[in-house]
């Protein structure tokens, strides 16, 4: 099996930034996803400079901060702002998601990336999943490359289920139930986007998220299954004042300390599981 272990957020703040990077230089992080226009942004492009070796992606945002393109009229609230997860996915479901305005956006957000690195991105994906939703799948589908590698939150020997309309702050507390949902959407976005696109395998990482452990790495490198299999993480160094929400956890520290641990190394080597990248496949 060829593992590639994905940290998100890259970009969303300078102390995601530096756990990042952590990962990346003393574990087994070979793949990372940026997030343009955070408060990170700055610091992550700084990164870039001297890593042209390393993996890079696109994490398309569609609930963090303003949007790239102005006079949105499904993808905002009233004060100019993206919608929050919980709000997206419950529009999204309604079918009240535009998918001129996602194309728009995507576009934006990856010349934006494009223009600022001078990187073709390795693989693409969305901030909490958003590519996956109805009305952004097919903007997503309008703008990223034929034969691009892309995530598909797909667990293997799991349920699938069409959660739209259930208490979704509920479904995204429940890990079990996200799972559900999530590869129902998965399923959803690959009727739409056929054979245009490559896809990993397996997938794993979001029952990690909330909990990590090292036992919970190690399980979810367990249950994956296939010759290319994606794993998400989120590690993070001690965050500021400036960092998001999610990323002053504890639990992205955590990660950090597992994703750079001996024994998880270990672990991999004794499953004789080897470690890459998209920009190989690529």
């Amino acid at each position: 099996m060829k593992l590639i272990i994905n940290a998100d957020d890259a970009g969303i703040d300078a102390a995601r930034n530096k756990g990042i990077f952590k990962a990346i230089d003393e574990g087994v992080v070979k793949s990372i996803s940026v997030i343009v226009y955070q408060t990170g942004w700055a610091d992550i492009l700084d990164r870039l400079i001297d890593r042209k070796d390393l993996c890079v992606g696109v994490h398309f945002n569609l609930t963090a901060g303003r949007p790239l393109v102005e006079n949105h009229k499904t993808l905002i609230n009233e004060r100019g702002f993206f919608l929050n997860k919980f709000e997206l996915f419950t529009r999204a479901g309604r079918g009240e998601i535009d998918p001129s305005e996602t194309a728009a956006e995507f576009k934006e957000q990856l010349e934006v990336f494009t223009r600022n690195t001078g990187i073709t991105p390795a693989h693409y994906d969305g901030h909490n999943h958003i590519h996956l939703l109805p009305g952004a799948r097919e903007g997503f589908f309008r703008v990223v490359p034929k034969g691009s590698w892309v995530r598909l939150a797909l667990e293997s020997g799991t349920d699938f289920k069409d959660l739209s309309q259930e208490d979704l702050l509920a479904v995204h507390k429940d890990p079990q139930q996200l799972v559900s949902y999530l590869n129902f959407l998965s399923a959803e976005a690959r009727k739409v986007w056929g054979d245009q696109f490559h896809y990993p395998d397996d997938f794993r990482g979001t029952k990690v998220t909330p909990k990590p452990t090292l036992k919970a790495f190690k399980q979810a490198v367990d249950e994956l299954h296939g010759n290319i299999c994606e794993l998400m993480c989120h590690p993070g160094d001690k965050a500021d004042e400036y960092s998001a929400a999610f990323s002053q956890l504890k639990e992205r520290q955590t990660e950090l300390k597992i994703l750079t641990s001996p024994k998880l190394k270990e672990y991999l080597q004794k499953k004789e599981i080897g470690l890459g990248s998209f920009k190989e496949l690529s």
